[in-house]
């Protein structure tokens, strides 16, 4: 058994090293349905409490589908490069 890499710094680099780039990619799509169910339950209830159903539900669903989207574009580009980095390290194209 190989003994584990310490940690002293963790950037994006690091984010596949001693473990599998399918861990990265469950954060993108959970920071992604996180913001989507976010902003809908936010709009939900701000909508209930000043009686404007359904605006302000679709204007925060909407913002959290965009701001969700721009998190899973940026953290996907991270785990990309990790990969890209992981394989440049052992010699792999």
């Amino acid at each position: 058994m190989r003994p584990r890499e310490p940690h002293a710094q963790r950037g994006s680099e690091d984010l596949c090293v001693g473990r599998s780039p399918a861990f990265g990619l469950l954060g993108v799509g959970f920071a992604l349905a996180v913001w989507v169910v976010g902003g809908a339950l936010l709009g939900s209830y701000l909508d209930g409490r000043w009686d404007t159903r359904p605006v302000l539900t679709l204007v925060l669903l909407t913002l959290g589908l965009i701001i969700g989207c721009y998190d899973a574009y940026r953290r996907l580009r991270e785990v990309i490069a990790s990969v890209e980095k992981k394989n440049e390290r052992k010699g792999q194209p």
